[in-house]
């Protein structure tokens, strides 16, 4: 869910549809699984190319790079220049396991008369980008993500623990 918006915009124009999943490795491969999947990606780096082997795996991820970049004949660098710029920051914050659900409570009652998204915590959109809070489900602590069109404004004036 955290991946960026810059991946629409991507995406538009093109036949591409980008279909968003919960942040977690099953997620990954069930949407992999689906078919007319090409790729399942998420922000921890895993891929799972669809049509081949619905899971985790770093060979496909670099077989499709290869792929895409051959017919390109230019450096991968060039490539890379070209995406649009990202203007993500993320943040670990401790928070107890009893505390969780009174701190999402919270967080939701905050986020009221804002446009927001519950597939993987709270993502609220904001004028100027998003900010995504995703409670661990293996820690006792809240991930923290935002975006914005311009990298100002990005610091994340949060405390060390809720």
């Amino acid at each position: 869910m955290t991946a960026t918006n810059r991946v629409e915009e991507l995406a538009a124009g093109s036949k591409l549809r980008i279909r968003r999943a919960p942040a977690n490795a099953a997620s990954l491969t069930a949407i992999a699984a689906v078919e007319g999947v090409l790729l399942a990606a998420d922000d921890d780096g895993r891929v799972a190319r669809g049509g081949t082997l619905p899971a985790d795996d770093a060979l496909a991820a670099v077989a499709l790079l290869l792929e895409l970049w051959v017919p390109e004949d230019r450096p991968l660098s060039a490539l890379v220049a070209e995406l649009p710029e990202v203007n993500l920051v993320h943040e670990d914050v401790h928070c107890p396991w009893a505390a969780k659900g009174v701190v999402m409570r919270t967080l939701i009652d905050e986020a009221k008369g804002y446009e927001t998204d519950n597939l993987d915590g709270l993502k609220v959109y904001l004028d100027e980008g998003w900010v995504s809070l995703m409670p661990d489900p293996d820690q006792p602590r809240f991930h923290i993500y935002a975006e914005g069109r311009t990298p100002d404004g990005l610091e994340l004036d949060i405390p060390a623990t809720f």
